[in-house]
Formats: structure tokens, sequence, C-alpha cells
């Protein structure tokens, strides 16, 4: 039996190129994963791992295929740790039981409460990095590395706050994901619009989701009332009545430019030929990961909705 050995080694492009050449019977590669390691890897954020690279006992690449390929991609030398002398049967069970762990199963095992909420407001966050609209993003930039996960949590640690608040909530026309990342972008927007607030009363952005959420203190014509008559329909004939998150995303922005501007909001619709608003006051620039697009010009326009 071959005596099976396992150590750290660095694996250049020249020597992962190496391994893959002997790789038999791998499993399909999927590109976006080789991305996505790739990218870890350019931002040095690679970690050594138990998980690494397995090698048969004839030389034969059993696992590790996808980050090879991402050092190739990469460029980059990276540590990893190889395990030789594997007995081929091992593919057998390679990668059956295992579950990759999440951004939330992460923050969970760090003790950080809402974990579920946390992750996923920083996902509807990162959707403004380009140019400052709500996007929808490829899966590929929609991905992101836990440290790009913890950036954010660094750079904005409010999220740990709406993770809670959204938790007062019903849920019957608030979206928890929704609501913990608009409400850490309104707040930034806030703070940029210099809205007066006494020392008694709630943020403009807390009290615009709670009015959203109880229906109390609401009048026709008021912005909030004609976006929770569009939520409330959603949510009793969600069978018959479909609605992309994108959507609700865009009515909310929208409503909330009417709200801290003080307008009436007699319809609340989307044209046609309508782009995905920016938000009131929000600099996106400020984001950890923002990027320019044709939209450069209108981080000015933001400012100016009001």
């Amino acid at each position: 039996m071959t005596k099976v050995t396992c150590e750290i080694e660095r694996i250049t492009p020249a020597k992962a190129t190496k391994m893959l050449a002997n790789n038999p019977n791998n499993r399909h590669v999927t590109r976006n994963h080789v991305i996505i390691l790739a990218r870890e890897m350019s931002m040095g954020d690679w970690q050594v791992t138990g998980q690494g690279i397995s090698i048969s006992d004839k030389g034969e690449l059993l696992d590790g295929q996808h980050r090879l390929l991402a050092v190739e991609l990469s460029g980059k030398t990276v540590n990893m740790m190889v395990a030789r002398g594997i007995n081929k049967k091992a593919m057998n069970v390679i990668d059956t039981v295992a579950k990759q762990r999440s951004a939330s199963d992460i923050f969970s095992m760090r003790g950080i409460k809402n974990p579920i909420n946390v992750a996923s407001g920083i996902n509807c966050i990162n959707k403004f990095t380009a140019g400052g609209r709500f996007a929808s993003l490829s899966h590929t930039q929609a991905r992101l590395t836990q440290s790009q996960y913890d950036t954010y949590l660094k750079a904005f640690p409010q999220v740990v706050e709406w993770a809670a608040y959204v938790g007062t909530l019903s849920e019957r026309v608030c979206f928890p994901s929704i609501v913990v990342g608009l409400g850490v972008v309104f707040g930034l927007a806030e703070e940029n619009l210099q809205i007066e607030v006494g020392e008694d009363e709630e943020t403009r952005v807390r009290e615009f989701f709670w009015k959203l959420d109880s229906g109390e203190m609401l009048h026709k014509n008021e912005p909030i009332y004609e976006l929770r008559k569009h939520l409330m329909r959603y949510n009793t004939n969600r069978k018959t009545f479909r609605i992309r998150p994108e959507t609700i995303v865009w009515l909310i922005i929208k409503t909330w430019n009417a709200y801290v501007s003080g307008q009436e909001l007699k319809k609340l619709a989307i044209s046609g030929r309508e782009r995905m608003p920016l938000v009131a006051g929000f600099d996106p620039t400020v984001l950890p990961f923002y990027t320019e697009s044709s939209v450069k010009e209108e981080v000015g326009e933001n400012l100016s909705l009001l």
C-alpha cells in the first residue's frame, strides 16, 4: 500500500499546468467557480486550508482541478495542501458529503447575530457598486468572497443593527434582505441630505420602514401609502401576482426619493423606458468595491433629485 503524505506546497502556474495535464477523469469544470477562486488569489485573499489537491498513487489528479485552473487564470503562486498517494477509489467519495460554508455560516460561527440577514443585506448593498444604480449582477459579479463580506461589515457595522431591526417588522410587506441593504444605503443618503431629526425622533429611514410595515400615520397620496398598497397586493396574491426583487427595490427607491423631498405620489409605477433610479443623497463611491461606469457624472445627480 502506497504511503499517503500531506504537505503544504507552493503551487506556481507552471506547476498547476503540469498537475492538470494528468487529470484523466475529473469532473466538469464550473467556469464561474474558477473565476471566483482566481479573484481571491489575485486579491491576496487565498488561505491555506485542509482542502487542497489530491494526487493518486499513480500520479493522477483526483481532486483540486478548480483550484489549479484558478492558479493558471490568476497567474499567482499560492500555497496549498497537497495529499499524495491517495487510492483512486477515493474518487467515489470525494465531495459527496461536503457542504460549502456560506457567509452566513461563517458569521454565525463568529457569534454574529442574525447572520442570514447580515449576509443577504451585504449582498443587497453590493448591487449598488456599478455606478450607484441597483443592478442585477451576473453570478460571478454578485458572488462575494468571505474577505469582501468582512470588508463590507467593517465599513458598515450598522448592517448588524439593521439585521436586528428587521426582526421587529412583520414581514407582511417588508423583505428582510432588502430592508437591511436599503436601510444602510438610505442611512448614508440621509447623512448627506443633512435631514434634521429631533432627539426623540426616529431617523427618517427607520420612520420610513416603520410606516411601510405598520401602515400607521399614512394618508392617500403619501408615497409610502402607494408603495404599501403594491406590496400588500403582492403578499396577498403571490400565486397570481408576481414581482421581481429588482422591481421591489425600484419601487422602494422611487418612494424614498419622493418621501425625503416631501412630494406627493398619486401613482407609483415604472414606465417602459425608465431607468433604475439613483438614491437621493447617496454617494456610491463610499462602497469598498465601487466601480465607475457611464453613471460617473450622476454621483451629483442623486444629490440634486430633491
